[in-house]
């Protein structure tokens, strides 16, 4: 039995994991910590709009990456060792893919910031958040293109990693902004969306960008990543609104 357990422990799946777990745990406490210390300094109103604010971004996120990052992790970490072209390909098809919806979502969201902060939250102070929240979803979508290149790269201490970093510094941001100036709902917001696009760039220092960059050819390997994704994209949606209600 001593033996069994030793095996186990030894094993890379449990290593991964072990990692993953305790990055899990940081990021949760890091999460914490940010959420409790704006709480304190907005108060029950401003701290609302912003819990509102952060759920949209989360929402439309979600639902935005209509299944890429699973599609991804899928078809990059099969292809990785016997044909490392064909994971360029399909990373560089997941960044376009991302980019594109972004693209897309700003335009839609900004455009309708006015209808959505009125009609449907009857808040108005709410466009201007909004409007960061379209910005946003560009860095959630890029962020989590990141990660998820490291979870097919099976870098899972590093994915841990820019996690456990950007929670860092979106906490000692908004510490920095509550000494200088007057922490408000805006500027907690701003901080909450910026640090993921500084995780995507740091992971994409680690990354073979120019690999991924250059690659060509792409754009025929959409069918095959489409008919992987629209089921799961379909389940995402279906999901992300119910956790939700």
């Amino acid at each position: 039995f001593d033996n069994m357990l030793k095996s186990i422990f030894k094993t890379a799946t449990f290593k991964q994991s072990l990692i993953t777990f305790t990055g899990s745990i940081l990021n949760g406490l890091l999460g914490g910590l940010f959420y409790i210390f704006v709480a304190r300094e907005l108060g029950p109103q401003d701290f609302g709009l912003l819990t509102i604010s952060i759920v949209s971004l989360t929402l439309i996120s979600d639902v935005a990456d209509i299944g890429v990052n699973t599609g991804l992790i899928r078809f990059v970490s099969s292809n990785l060792l016997k044909n490392e072209v064909k994971a360029m390909q399909f990373l560089k098809l997941s960044l376009e893919i991302k980019i594109v919806v972004w693209i897309l979502v700003f335009m839609s969201v900004f455009l309708f910031s006015p209808f959505l902060a009125e009609e449907i939250f009857h808040k108005t102070e709410l466009i201007l958040p909004l409007r960061l929240v379209a910005f946003g979803v560009g860095g959630a979508l890029l962020f989590s293109f990141a990660t998820s290149t490291l979870q097919a790269y099976q870098k899972y201490f590093l994915w841990s990693g820019v996690n456990i970093i950007s929670n860092f510094l979106r906490l000692i941001f908004v510490l920095i902004l509550s000494y200088l100036l007057s922490l408000n709902l805006n500027s907690s917001l701003f901080v909450f969306i910026i640090l993921p696009f500084f995780g995507f760039f740091m992971t994409m220092l680690i990354l073979p960008a120019k690999k991924i960059i250059s690659a060509s050819g792409e754009v025929a390997l959409s069918k095959e990543l489409f008919r992987y994704n629209i089921p799961i994209a379909i389940f995402t949606l279906i999901a992300a609104i119910s956790s939700r209600l």
